[in-house]
């Protein structure tokens, strides 16, 4: 009784075990899908930076790239011809997250001529800030609004760290700290 036994535990075992790595090569077969799609999946149009009329990004997650141009009608054509930025338009930071909040944050910093923005909270007395590099960075290197626009990339919370890395590697922002990229 008790071989009857260990044979239909093991035949258990075994069962269970193929049905699991059926399980994880589905799982694998659909990250991989994932890497494919998001890898390939386009830029939006860049719009300008400090325009209001952004769409959909208030609480979208995704990938972003702050872009510096003189010529303010390079973004009409298709600037992201082969991999590369046309010569005229240089992506200067890419950040992830929050897209609508991170683009606000550069945005106050830049606006408070590129230092910290200080409010207070309330009748309480207190103060707090914040502050965003990037925000900084722009203003020191051109605080003329009209050379900087903005685009991004949607995808899931747990692709961006790995996208950021890939395009900052890519594409070497200036204003990027390259031992921040990839950090969620």
């Amino acid at each position: 009784m008790s071989i009857l036994c260990e044979d239909l535990k093991q035949e258990t075992f075994n069962y269970f075990r193929e049905e699991q790595k059926r399980k994880l090569k589905l799982e694998l077969k659909r990250i991989d899908d994932d890497v494919d799609y998001y890898m390939n999946k386009k830029l939006s149009k860049p719009v300008p930076f400090f325009t209001n009329r952004v769409p959909k990004i208030s609480r979208m997650e995704g990938l972003y790239f702050v872009i510096h141009s003189k010529d303010t009608f390079w973004f009409k054509d298709n600037f992201y011809v082969t991999g590369k930025f046309k010569p005229d338009a240089q992506v200067m930071y890419i950040g992830q997250g929050c897209i609508g909040q991170r683009r606000s944050k550069h945005k106050s910093v830049f606006n408070n001529n590129g230092k910290p923005k200080t409010y207070s909270t309330g009748g309480t007395g207190t103060t707090s800030s914040f502050d965003s590099p990037a925000g900084r960075k722009m203003w020191q290197y051109d605080d003329n609004r009209q050379n900087w626009f903005f685009a991004w990339i949607e995808c899931p919370k747990i692709w961006s760290p790995r996208l950021e890395e890939l395009y900052c590697y890519e594409l070497n922002p200036p204003f990027n700290d390259d031992k921040m990229n990839g950090v969620g």
